[in-house]
């Protein structure tokens, strides 16, 4: 009779299911992409979404493709500024936004930030701000 799993290995196994979905072309693998958005950014992709119909996953799918690929134009910072004692505070986020995107706009989320040495979640909301409907 085989072993139950443990309760993080029944997660574990869950979360690893969930990010892999079969299509006729193969395999899409997704991650989960968590961003904390201020009421301003919440406003914008709300009016965004009833605009053009889609739901968040989607929208935050078509802002992300939209940037473009090349990360070479970015300033590149050799060392990150010295902090003093006090915390630098990010602003008031005040929603957490959950979804699974397709794997490659992860990581073109991922190089972009590293690339201006900011971290996803600021960069995502700049790019929100500044992001056209078009």
């Amino acid at each position: 009779m085989p072993r139950k799993l443990t309760k993080d290995q029944r997660y574990t196994k869950k979360k690893r299911e969930q990010s892999k979905r079969l299509t006729h072309h193969g395999q899409i693998t997704e991650k989960q992409l968590t961003i904390r958005v201020g009421d301003e950014e919440l406003s914008l992709l709300q009016m965004w979404m009833q605009q053009k119909g889609l739901d968040m996953t989607a929208l935050l799918e078509e802002i992300i493709a939209s940037l473009p690929n090349d990360v070479t134009s970015y300033e590149v910072r050799d060392e990150p500024e010295t902090r003093s004692g006090k915390r630098i505070a990010g602003g008031k986020q005040t929603k957490r936004i959950c979804c699974w995107i397709r794997s490659t706009l992860y990581e073109k989320v991922n190089n972009h930030a590293k690339a201006q040495g900011l971290s996803m979640n600021r960069f995502l909301l700049e790019a929100i701000r500044s992001h056209r409907l078009r």
